[in-house]
């Protein structure tokens, strides 16, 4: 059986033939309007597949009336052992246009009720084919039922195969996992690398698909957060060993704001140990003041890591200091000295920045760099009714 040339090449003959037609008028009706050189090029090319096709479909067409004539002819029958018909091989080109127009005068007559007919050459050497006329006949008249069936179509129904949305290839039912919210599916192996990218770059927190966090729960019944869920579901489906443990410390550490959380000041380890709110309770450093003002307080608690096992003081963060005073500690009796120094020199301090103003010359109403205005003399807020002597 002749196959039929792209882009037609997957059904019927009549269906193609008639597609065919109508994509070149469509094509025909584009050409007349305006159009940029880029798409009257591509016109031309879908015009010349199209043409192609018809071409091909109705050389099929004449050869198998050029067939029925030579068997029926009285000059054949004496010569019908040495060839009756034509093989495949012999059957015209499609670039063999003069195939049409030597059979042209033939009589055509096509029991489907698609008349072939009229095929004629313009002056210009090109192909003039026939429209198509579609006579009625109950054989052919294609009557569409509501929905496809195997049954109607001859073809069996393929049920859809899960595809993961990031490797895009397809699994089995029990080798990928559903989204509830989109319907998305990921495999094992995406999934927790997916995940695990999510635990590395805090931009991408929460893991989600369709801008929602991943779901893959049918309700939730205890009310806990989206990433609870998913915590929970991983250790469910265990997918990755650990991952669950994993995603629910990023979640824990993400819930305290950037400035207060505390982490493990060697880079080998770098792990979140907690909130400096929580860490300074535990280890009894007062939120106010310093209590290592005297010789015998000047190394502050420190912090046991417990993933690298290595110390870090609870005051600046650091390692810990060993035979040596913490730089915050260090600032803060520096700062002491320098404090006690104004009051000697009765230099006064910016009520906003704290910075310490010495006056030289011209009046107490001072102006600070922060933009603060006080009296230099009682240092309250300047007020037009200060009744300290300027």
């Amino acid at each position: 059986m002749a196959t039929i040339p792209p882009p037609l090449g997957n059904i019927d003959r009549e269906s193609a033939l008639l597609i065919a037609q109508l994509a070149l008028g469509d094509i025909d009706d584009l050409r007349g309007g305006t159009a940029i050189p880029d798409q009257q090029y591509a016109l031309e090319l879908m015009a010349q597949d199209f043409a192609q096709v018809l071409s091909y479909l109705n050389n099929i067409e004449v050869d198998n009336q050029h067939i029925d004539h030579r068997s029926h002819s009285p000059d054949n029958d004496s010569d019908a052992g040495s060839s009756s018909s034509l093989s495949p091989s012999d059957a015209p080109q499609i670039d063999d246009v003069s195939y049409l127009i030597e059979f042209n005068n033939e009589p055509a007559a096509s029991s489907s009720g698609l008349l072939m007919s009229g095929i004629s050459q313009t002056d210009d050497g090109n192909v003039e084919l026939p429209p198509i006329r579609h006579t009625p006949s109950s054989e052919f008249d294609l009557e569409y039922p509501p929905q496809a069936s195997s049954s109607s179509t001859g073809y069996p129904l393929v049920e859809p195969v899960p595809t993961c949305v990031i490797c895009m290839e397809s699994y089995d039912d029990d080798s990928v996992y559903r989204v509830q919210t989109c319907e998305h599916y990921y495999c094992a192996s995406c999934l927790a690398h997916y995940v695990e990218t999510c635990i590395n770059d805090e931009s991408l927190f929460p893991p989600k698909c369709c801008g929602r966090t991943l779901n893959f729960t049918v309700e939730n019944e205890s009310g806990s957060s989206p990433v609870e869920d998913l915590v929970g579901f991983l250790e469910v489906s265990e997918i990755d060993g650990d991952l669950s443990a994993r995603l629910r410390a990023k979640a824990s550490e993400l819930k305290v704001s950037l400035e207060d959380r505390v982490y493990c000041p060697y880079p080998r380890c770098s792990k979140f140990l907690g909130s400096w709110a929580s860490l300074k309770s535990i280890y009894g450093v007062p939120e106010t003041s310093f209590p290592f003002r005297d010789s015998s307080h000047l190394v502050p608690p420190r912090i046991l890591c417990t993933s690298c096992l290595e110390y870090l003081c609870v005051l600046c963060k650091g390692p810990a200091h060993v035979h040596l005073t913490c730089p915050v500690i260090d600032e803060q009796l520096a700062d002491d000295k320098l404090r006690n120094l104004a009051r000697e020199k009765k230099w006064q301090t910016c009520p906003k920045c704290k910075a310490i103003i010495e006056l030289t010359q011209g009046c107490n109403h001072i102006v600070c760099r922060c933009g603060s205005e006080f009296c230099y003399t009682c240092g309250s807020v300047w007020t037009s009714v200060c009744v300290c002597r300027q």
